[in-house]
């Protein structure tokens, strides 16, 4: 998928998923190079609970997938991470440079990811 600043979507998925998930992120309509910068996903479910996975995790679940200069990111869940239960969940990136400014994909609203039984 890929995910252009400003961009809103909703992706199903199917509960118990565990391959990577993998994202393009975009800026005025080029790959956002990801070099040196620290990845979070923002996961937010339907009670509100936030969870964050980020590349500086002890075993990260989140990162750079390929060449950095791509603009691709990755999440590899669980199989617990993603249900039903508490699906839809809101979804966004943080992207956190060296001197700690965060920038956001996508800009706008979260995207929505469904997951199904």
């Amino acid at each position: 998928m890929t995910l252009a600043k400003g961009h809103s979507m909703t992706e199903t998925f199917v509960e118990g998923i565990t391959v990577k998930i993998i994202e393009i992120l975009n800026t005025a309509g080029s790959p956002q190079p990801l070099t040196g910068l620290i990845i979070t996903l923002e996961l937010r479910d339907k009670t509100g609970h936030l969870v964050e996975f980020s590349s500086e995790d002890v075993s990260p679940k989140v990162g750079v997938q390929g060449d950095p200069l791509d603009g691709a990111v990755f999440f590899k869940p669980a199989s617990g991470d993603l249900t039903n239960a508490l699906s839809p969940y809101l979804v966004r990136w943080r992207l956190t440079d060296g001197n700690g400014d965060d920038d956001f994909w996508p800009l706008s609203a979260p995207v929505k990811w469904v997951i199904g039984i």
